[in-house]
């Protein structure tokens, strides 16, 4: 039996979330499979950092190895603390350090190389900001930083739900620029999507910034 802490909730099509959390112990990712709906997310009260009991098996996928077929879920509770925690572990400073190879564009080639399909990828707030894309009326990160230099990414949280996208980008950067200090740091979970040609894209799931003052 696991315990994890969910730190991804992105929207897919036909009304389905994908979940994914850490291991509050080992800090090893699971995305249980099959998907949940919007309407049990919202009907077992799922958010960032709500704790899942787990069991079940890992799939053994290439690239998507956090991929896990859940014979037991249940939800017992939210602990800020240990979802910060479970960050703090996993936090890697780039792209290559995360997933085993440098990114040159928004996305990975498909290989053997790539380790895993999702990270915790460790900022200071003035690598990050949020942008609108007024032609496909999405959200976009772009980060730029002393290892990667990653623009127009795709912003798949469920989290802020504000359906204005000005508002929405404006409420994010505000969020992110109030973590400011020397002494502070934005983790940024990034995921790779199902290989489409070859290419894994990527895409921002959550965005997490930590105080130390």
């Amino acid at each position: 039996m696991y315990r994890i802490v969910v730190t991804d909730l992105t929207s897919l099509s036909d009304e389905k979330v994908c979940l994914a959390g850490l291991d509050i112990y080992s800090g090893t990712c699971f995305r249980p499979l099959d998907y949940l709906t919007h309407a049990e997310c919202q009907r077992l009260d799922i958010k960032q950092g709500s704790l899942i009991q787990l069991d079940g098996f890992f799939q053994k996928k290439k690239v998507h190895s956090e991929d896990f077929t859940k014979t037991i879920f249940r939800v017992i509770g939210k602990d800020y603390n240990l979802l910060y925690k479970a960050l703090r572990k996993t936090a890697v400073p780039s792209i290559e350090s995360g997933f085993g190879k440098k990114a040159y564009a928004r996305f990975l080639e498909e290989d053997d190389r790539i380790k895993c399909s999702i990270i915790t990828l460790k900022l200071k707030s003035s690598m990050i900001e949020a942008i609108v894309d007024y032609e496909k009326s999405k959200i976009r990160i772009n980060i730029d930083s002393r290892y990667d230099n990653l623009h127009f990414l795709p912003y798949g949280s469920l989290n802020p739900q504000i359906d204005n996208l000005e508002e929405k980008a404006q409420y994010i950067n505000t969020y992110i620029n109030n973590h400011s200090n020397y002494k502070d740091f934005i983790y940024a979970r990034i995921g790779l999507t199902r290989a489409y040609e070859g290419k894994c894209w990527m895409q921002v799931n959550a965005i997490y910034g930590e105080k130390n003052a």
